[in-house]
């Protein structure tokens, strides 16, 4: 009596007692906890005794002991799971413990739990270990934490469908295991490119076997051995491939190449019987062919052949020719082979004796135009219509195919003669020129003296006329009538003029007379009186005829000397003016001298432009002063032409070292064009620039050319920076049409709605934007701003299509659920559920797909799994409706504080949480609320809906 009334809470006939009780045990209270378990009426009361167990082995019992409930077992199995996996921190047995269990597990199903929730690396790969399914191995090499264990896992994958998923899940999240599984997909595909090849390679082998079958050479066997050679090592490499690989590298021809080996042996037998039937006669026709060789050697080497030659070595290769003929007939392939030899040979011969005899009847035809040549270039005089016609005559020669080296020789013979008269009639056609324009100057010159009536001038041109008509034997009939036509009308004039001559010159010496007596007594310049003086005194002593007035000549000379007489006064006074400039020029002389002693000449550091200056104004002094004696004007000017040579010696010396200097500098400006560093080429050039400096100028051209020089290069090294301006604008420019044409594709893309490579176009866009290099300045800030947004539309965009896909694949995993409630509840059969789901597509999340289908199997074979209590789906809902922002019922207000406190405490241990996405998060729950059996109340079904819908608007 006292024991029933004083029985313990967790035995108390209230529910809410007994639950309250269950808390406060601890997981040490294993007897009391496995008796709930077992006993307790609620079963809910009793997955809560076996949640707060610790001990593995338990759990294990229990999870396998059908006393206990169905419910009770799975969850037991969840709470021996979690110790396992390290799930719960603080009862997990010690890790090499729980190794040691995984080492003793055969439960497949749950040892591919272990390997992808176990939380210690070490746990999970003991786990793989004893596992041999590749689609698990794909997901691990995808997703586990551990990079050893990613590694380990992608070794194992052989499947390429996995390979390729593997690929394409790593690609932007792990670099060795995306490598990895691409250089697998890529010596698969080179597997199966191989045998694909090989199949080609045998192909083309039959091939080039039948060819052989069918030309039937058997005496050179070395291709036969070449194909045979390849086709055993192909034969080799085929042998290590597997079956299917091995039906690709046949494709029938093996079959082809076994049946053509035994035709050509066949082939081959039948050909050593032929040899065998005709060798004596084969070897008298070879006799034959070997003789034919033997002549075509022997004409081969004749340059010159005469026709009886010609004729005996044409009726030896008949006689041999006839012979061949007559002696019989071999096999008909080896007889064409023969026959088409011994014929080509003879051919060859024949044509090789004609060629010579023409090239011979070609030599002679040179021959003779060589020697009428010859005989034209010994005449004298060379006409042009003969030189044409010895061309017209080589021309009707006949060309030959091919020359001999004697036809060479006579070729560059005529050549050579025909060039020599070409050259020779050029000169002279250019002598005749010459003297028919010196005729004829010489003519018009006398016609233009005897005009002007110059008769002692055109005497001695016309005796020069007559010499030179003598000596012109070359000129044409025409031209040299023309020519003795009009010297003899020059000749007549002058005997005209002879005549009037004696009468002419009494009349001037009259006039002179007449002309010096006006001038005397007149005001007149000196200088232009003596002027005019010494000018009739001149014309006086030309009009020498031999004839003279004695009296004529007194009253001449009385009057010159009397014209004369006033000019003496103004004479004295020039020559005084003429030693004062004797004087001047002696100073400069000095001026001269003293400069050319005082100076320091190998002083470096002599101012040159001073010295310049000093000669120049030296110089100008001494051109500025006027006459002097001219007795005395040479030993003066011999003085300073000396002294001005040796000064003018130093200044070449620093004019010409200036000179190079300079020219060195346009040099050094002309490297600047081609060196790369531009900014320092412009820094060198400026530096140049100042280096250039005139000491001592050279002339205006040379001066003018150097500075044109000097400054056009240094424009051109400045035209550079200018072009690399230019350039470098223009490179700013595309690159600016190129990043907005990336820009307008990310725009482009972001509209595309189905594009579920979206990401990687970002990527391969940040590439691209990176690798085109800057903008102009002005473009700057406005292409990165739209840059940046183009990309948050596509951001966007595949935000929204995941979303999309996220929404397909859950309400997927809905209809599967929906048809796993069907079945639970018997609604459905479980063939009538089978065939809606294979109507299904399959859910690409590998592990959320594994187990709804463990869950549908196990409800079609009827061990459905173990229902959860409304409390878990109480707390799922919630926490969707606190990530969704709805606020739940006031009742669910401690199951919102419960999961805020929970998600705080998580969030401290494991700062990765909260990176964690709100929509990864949901989508998490939806998982778990689907792959859960539960009986769910409508309200809470509406209010999951509802929550799930604001997730993924």
């Amino acid at each position: 009596m006292l024991s029933k009334l004083f029985k313990p809470k967790w035995q108390h006939p209230d529910l809410t007692v007994r639950k309250q009780a269950l808390e406060a045990l601890a997981a040490t209270e294993v007897d009391i906890l496995q008796s709930v378990a077992r006993e307790d009426q609620d079963i809910g009361l009793r997955c809560l005794a076996v949640q707060k167990l610790a001990d593995v082995q338990l759990l294990q019992e229990i999870g396998q002991n059908n006393d206990f409930h169905a419910d009770v077992r799975q969850a037991a199995a969840d709470r021996f799971q979690q110790l396992l996996t390290g799930q719960q921190k603080d009862h997990s047995p010690p890790l090499e413990q729980r190794l040691q269990w995984i080492e003793s597990l055969q439960d497949i199903e749950m040892l591919e739990y272990f390997a992808l929730n176990a939380k210690e690396a070490a746990l999970r790969q003991a786990a793989l270990q004893k596992l041999n399914n590749e689609a698990l191995f794909a997901e691990v090499a995808q997703n586990d934490r551990d990079a050893h264990i990613r590694l380990w896992a992608i070794e194992k994958v052989e499947q390429m469908d996995l390979i390729a998923q593997i690929a394409k899940g790593s690609r932007n999240r792990d670099k060795r295991i995306y490598r990895l599984a691409k250089e697998k997909l890529d010596a698969w595909h080179k597997t199966q490119e191989r045998p694909l090849q090989i199949a080609a390679e045998r192909e083309e082998l039959c091939k080039r076997l039948d060819w052989l079958l069918k030309i039937g050479d058997w005496e050179h066997d070395t291709e036969l051995n070449r194909l045979q050679e390849t086709w055993n090592k192909l034969a080799e490499e085929v042998v290590t491939f597997n079956t299917e690989q091995q039906a690709l590298s046949d494709k029938g021809t093996v079959a082809q190449f076994s049946e053509l080996n035994k035709r050509i042996k066949v082939a081959q037998e039948e050909h050593q019987h032929a040899l065998q039937a005709h060798a004596e006669l084969r070897r008298e026709k070879q006799n034959f062919l070997r003789d034919l060789d033997t002549l075509w050697q022997e004409v081969e080497k004749f340059e010159e052949l005469t026709a009886e030659q010609s004729l005996a070595l044409e009726e030896k290769a008949q006689q041999l020719q006839e012979s061949f003929k007559s002696a019989g007939h071999l096999p008909e392939t080896e007889e064409h082979r023969l026959t088409e030899a011994f014929v080509e040979k003879h051919k060859a011969i024949r044509k090789h004796l004609k060629s010579l005899l023409h090239s011979q009847n070609i030599a002679a035809a040179l021959q003779k135009v060589i020697q009428k040549a010859e005989k034209l270039l010994k005449e004298s005089s060379i006409r042009k219509d003969a030189v044409e016609k010895l061309q017209e005559q080589r021309k009707a020669i006949e060309q030959p195919e091919n020359l001999t080296p004697a036809l060479e020789s006579l070729e560059e013979n005529f050549h050579s003669l025909v060039d020599q008269l070409q050259e020779r009639l050029q000169q002279q056609q250019a002598k005749q020129k010459e003297h028919q324009q010196e005729i004829k100057n010489l003519l018009e010159t006398l016609e233009q003296t005897l005009e002007a009536g110059e008769l002692q001038k055109a005497i001695a041109l016309e005796e020069k006329a007559q010499n030179s008509f003598k000596q012109l034997n070359d000129l044409p009939k025409n031209k040299r009538a023309q020519f003795e036509s009009r010297l003899h009308v020059c000749i007549s004039k002058i005997n005209d003029l002879r005549g009037w001559q004696r009468w002419g010159n009494h009349q001037e010496r009259q006039i002179l007379c007449e002309q010096m007596e006006a001038l005397i007594g007149i005001k007149a310049d000196p200088e232009e009186l003596a002027r005019r003086v010494r000018e009739a005194q001149t014309t006086w002593k030309k009009l020498n005829d031999g004839n003279s007035d004695h009296g004529l000549w007194e009253r001449f000379n009385a009057a010159c000397r009397k014209v004369y007489e006033p000019c003496q006064a103004y004479f004295v006074a020039k020559a005084d003016e003429r030693k004062q400039n004797m004087a001047a020029k002696e100073t400069v002389c000095v001026k001269l001298e003293t400069l050319l002693q005082s100076t320091d000449w190998k002083n470096h550091q002599l101012d040159w432009k001073a010295v310049y200056r000093q000669v120049k104004e030296f110089q100008k002094e001494w051109f500025a002063t006027g006459p002097t004696d001219r007795k005395l004007k040479k030993t003066v000017n011999v003085r300073f032409e000396a002294t001005m040579k040796t000064l003018e010696d130093y200044l070449t010396q620093e004019r010409q070292a200036n000179l190079q200097q300079r020219r060195l500098l346009v040099e050094q400006v002309k490297a600047m064009l081609e060196k790369e560093d531009l900014k320092q080429a412009i820094t060198d050039v400026k530096k140049l620039q100042e280096q250039w400096l005139i000491t001592v100028p050279s002339g205006r051209k040379e001066e003018n050319q150097l500075w044109k020089a000097f400054r056009e290069t240094c424009d051109a090294v400045f035209a550079r920076r200018n072009q690399a301006r230019d350039e470098q604008e223009q490179q700013l420019q595309n690159n600016l049409v190129e990043k907005t044409a990336l820009c307008e594709k990310l725009e482009t893309l972001a509209k595309d709605s189905q594009n579920v490579s979206l990401l990687a176009e970002i990527k391969k866009a940040d590439q691209a934007w990176n690798a085109i290099g800057q903008v102009p300045k002005k473009s700057l800030q406005s292409i990165e701003k739209r840059y940046q947004s183009a990309k948050r539309l596509v951001e966007e965009s595949n935000q929204n299509l995941q979303l999309n896909q996220q929404v397909v694949q859950l309400n997927l995993l809905a209809q599967k659920a929906a048809l796993c409630d069907q079945v639970e509840n018997n609604q459905l059969t479980a063939d009538e559920a089978k065939e809606q789901w294979n109507a299904l597509a399959t859910i690409t999340h590998i592990p959320t797909e594994q187990s709804i289908v463990k869950r549908f199997q196990k409800a079609c074979d009827g061990k459905a799994i173990s229902s959860i209590d409304n409390k878990q789906l109480h707390r799922w809902c919630v926490n969707l409706e606190w990530l969704a922002g709805i606020d739940s019922p006031a009742e669910d207000k401690s199951i919102k504080m419960a999961l805020q406190v929970e998600r705080l405490s998580q969030a401290m241990t494991d700062p990765s949480i909260k990176s964690v996405s709100r929509t990864a998060q949901a989508e998490n729950i939806i998982r778990n609320w689907y792959l859960a059996r539960a009986e769910r109340d409508p309200a809470l079904i509406e209010r999951f809906n509802k929550a799930k819908a604001a997730i993924f608007k």
